[in-house]
């Protein structure tokens, strides 16, 4: 677009973003996310682009956010300690091949996130923390 007057772009049609944001992927939910991006010309004229990107979750990755909820005051260190626990023993499950065993604890992993939410672990965080284990253990 010539003569570019505005530029607008939004996350999920909800949250909008600015030229060199960096998104913490921690706050996204498992599955499809969609960045729409507006360009207005001087003239009226707008082109519109939609960049679409995948957000899935790894042991390690779920441990990274465990760690940084645990830095950000969403999550006790005691609590830190009981999840980290489990996700390694998920790894070591991974690394052994036994996709069971990695289901099973990944299901003690949101068993305990939802008995500690509200708690031990901030209950909008805890929320995440299950979407990804759940995302994670339906593509094992």
């Amino acid at each position: 677009v010539a003569n570019l007057v505005s530029l607008s772009s939004k996350l999920d049609s909800v949250t909008s973003l600015t030229n060199g944001q960096v998104m913490n992927v921690n706050n996204l939910k498992a599955g499809t996310h969609a960045i729409v991006i507006t360009a207005t010309d001087q003239l009226g004229n707008t082109s519109t682009t939609t960049v679409t990107f995948q957000v899935h979750a790894t042991v390690g990755g779920m441990i990274n956010a465990v760690n940084q909820g645990t830095q950000q005051g969403l999550i006790t260190p005691m609590q830190q300690t009981k999840l980290i626990s489990i996700l390694n023993s998920v790894q070591s499950y991974l690394n052994a091949g036994n996709t069971t065993g990695a289901k099973n604890q990944l299901s003690y992993f949101i068993t305990t996130v939802q008995s500690q939410s509200g708690v031990g672990i901030n209950t909008a965080y805890a929320v995440l923390l299950i979407n990804w284990a759940q995302d994670l253990s339906s593509r094992l």
